[in-house]
């Protein structure tokens, strides 16, 4: 298809679940060039491009090599898909040592991860240099006249709230940092671009990654070999082949989960009307890693071991009283609860929100025409071009 002059969509971080799906879905309507740090890695229809180590230059933001890319490409959209895109239940990112939060320096505990059982075994990332990181690629697209976007994470807005605005989520990142700092780091993140000008959008995705270790891509694994599911406070690793262990899923964790797919939909709106400032695109419907389960079972035909619901000393919820369970259901709230409000962003563009169930019908049909495979394939390609030194 013609495509208009200077069309084209540069996404950092295309080997993520968020920058592969948006790189897929996009193709066919604009030239997308991914920049990524891993070798190997290229999606049919996308050019791809080699990040070496980087290195910030705090003189010359040119000097790094996401910068030198954009610079040259010169393209009309960035899109940053760094380690903070990535769902509250996903929970794969961790933190670099010997680095303590502050303002300025945007770090985290020394030693901390994620609230999240799934982040002991995650890659970690350093948000000190993230933000730097973050904070220079936004000067280089100011100085080519590009417009950047950043996808973040929902457990910005972890706190007893249903469906956050998007004013709500500083007060609940500043909350409970060294328990859990993953909101709070995310949060300071964000504050490295001019959100007068530069896209902030807020998120819970699921879908098909290049990787096929996502917490729905689990899920899916579990119900394929009829694992029996727990249900208890909070998730453990799910999706493991092995007869011997039970997923854990949490009956009280709640978001606005949506398909990457459909996510790419939303984006896609928002970079045409060239918006601005902090934006939730979330599902139209809140639900419970349980009723998400549920759900995926139901959308794939797929049969759903019956399970016990245990809560965290082992007692069956079915055994405690009305009152142990109210006063469990009050202290545990915060934190559990990361659900988006996104009428603000469906004004501005005109789009529906997508339901739960229809979502996940579109997960399961990507699984069987060849959408999962062309993603599962692309570590496996020709190695794409290095970017220039």
């Amino acid at each position: 298809m013609d495509q208009p002059l200077n069309h084209k969509l540069l996404i950092v971080g295309i080997e993520t679940l968020a920058g592969s799906n948006l790189a897929l879905q996009l193709a066919d309507r604009c030239e997308v060039v991914g920049l990524t740090r891993h070798r190997g890695f290229a999606l049919d229809g996308c050019r791809t491009l080699v990040e070496r180590r980087f290195s910030v230059r705090m003189n010359s933001a040119s000097g790094d090599e996401v910068c030198l890319a954009i610079l040259d490409e010169r393209p009309r959209w960035v899109v940053y898909c760094g380690p903070t895109s990535c769902s509250s239940w996903d929970g794969v990112y961790g933190y670099g040592a010997n680095h303590n939060i502050t303002e300025a320096g945007v770090s985290v505990p020394a030693n901390a991860v994620a609230n999240d059982a799934a982040a002991n075994d995650a890659a970690t990332f350093d948000a000190n240099e993230e933000a730097k990181r973050l904070a220079a690629i936004g000067q280089a697209v100011k100085k080519c006249g590009a417009k950047l976007a950043l996808v973040s994470t929902d457990a910005v807005c972890a706190g007893p709230q249903v469906f956050h605005r998007e004013d709500m989520s500083v007060v609940h990142a500043a909350a409970d940092v060294r328990n859990n700092p993953a909101p709070h780091a995310a949060w300071l993140i964000e504050r490295q671009i001019d959100q007068r000008e530069a896209l902030v959008v807020r998120t819970h995705l699921y879908g098909w990654s290049a990787m096929g270790e996502s917490y729905a891509e689990r899920l899916w694994t579990a119900l394929e070999d009829g694992v029996p599911f727990s249900v208890g406070h909070s998730a453990g690793t799910v999706g493991l082949r092995s007869a011997f262990y039970t997923p854990a899923i949490s009956g009280r964790r709640y978001a606005s989960p949506i398909l990457a797919t459909d996510f790419a939909e939303l984006l896609w709106a928002a970079l045409q009307r060239g918006l601005s400032g902090i934006f939730h695109a979330a599902g139209a419907e809140r639900a419970s890693q349980w009723q998400f389960v549920a759900a995926l079972a139901a959308a794939s035909g797929m049969w759903m071991n019956g399970s016990k619901s245990y809560s965290r000393d082992g007692i069956p919820h079915a055994a405690k009283t009305r009152a142990q369970r109210i006063s469990e259901m009050s202290s545990s709230a915060c934190g559990q609860e990361t659900s988006l409000d996104s009428r603000k962003l469906q004004r501005a563009v005109g789009l529906p929100l997508p339901r739960l169930f229809d979502g996940l019908e579109r997960f399961t049909q990507q699984a069987g025409n060849g959408y999962r495979d062309q993603l599962r394939a692309a570590f496996f390609a020709p190695l794409p071009e290095p970017v220039a030194a």
